[in-house]
């Protein structure tokens, strides 16, 4: 979805024609709404798994995942649930960029034409 409503806006305000250029501009910042989004389930679901693991002495890291982000949010604050961005955005852009660019050249390439 933010693909589609980033390139449909860049084209609507005639910021960028429909081609490759819109459509690796379309994929990073879709990369970075999906990296943003999903950041803070997977910091749960790392110390939730881990916990156990590792026996932590902290109860409620172990407790639930609900009560394990209640915790997190509470000893460290809501930028904890954005531990690790990075490195989940520097391995999820090269795979975003080149799944939608490739699949709008392929679309291109067999006449249908670029994705609307």
């Amino acid at each position: 979805m933010a693909y589609d409503a980033f390139k449909t806006m860049m084209k609507a305000y005639n910021l960028m024609k429909d081609g490759p250029l819109l459509h690796v501009s379309a994929s990073l910042v879709a990369a970075v709404i999906c990296t943003t989004c999903h950041m803070p389930f997977d910091v749960v679901l790392v110390v939730y798994q881990s916990a156990h693991s590792l026996g932590d002495s902290n109860h409620q890291l172990r407790s639930g995942p609900l009560t394990c982000a209640n915790a997190l949010l509470r000893e460290s604050g809501p930028k904890v649930f954005f531990r690790g961005w990075t490195p989940a955005f520097v391995r999820l852009a090269p795979v975003c960029v080149f799944s939608f660019w490739l699949y709008e050249q392929l679309r291109r390439l067999v006449g249908i034409g670029y994705l609307d």
